[in-house]
């Protein structure tokens, strides 16, 4: 079966923003990296950086992998719900799987927002 025919199916598609929801986390981490590195050079030099940009790439990197993760999730559910009755139990770990990843960003979310207690910078 050719990649063009594989993508017809729903299921198929849940795969796929599946795996694109990891795409922001690994942007962040390479730019959390990179970050790490300037503000390390700035302190050698007794220079301040500050990090209200790192925390809007997290905010936003949060915002974009749970929007793929929950279309995903819907997606996979979908296709969960069209299957006949006796379903096999690897897809419902599927499910668990992917709505895992909806679940992690929206902790960080909430931890993003408690420790900022009410505060908008």
């Amino acid at each position: 079966m050719t990649l063009v025919a594989q993508l017809k199916t729903v299921r198929a598609w849940s795969w796929v923003f599946a795996t694109l929801s990891w795409f922001p986390v690994a942007f962040w981490a390479y730019g959390n990296w990179r970050f790490s590195e300037f503000a390390a050079e700035r302190a050698r030099e007794g220079q301040f950086v500050c990090g209200n940009g790192m925390v809007a790439l997290f905010f936003a990197c949060t915002v974009v992998a749970m929007a793929l993760a929950m279309l995903a999730l819907v997606l996979g559910t979908f296709s969960f719900c069209r299957l006949a009755s006796p379903r096999a139990p690897a897809r419902r770990w599927e499910l668990l799987l992917v709505g895992g990843l909806f679940a992690m960003g929206a902790l960080a979310l909430v931890v993003l927002l408690a420790a900022n207690r009410g505060r908008w910078i």
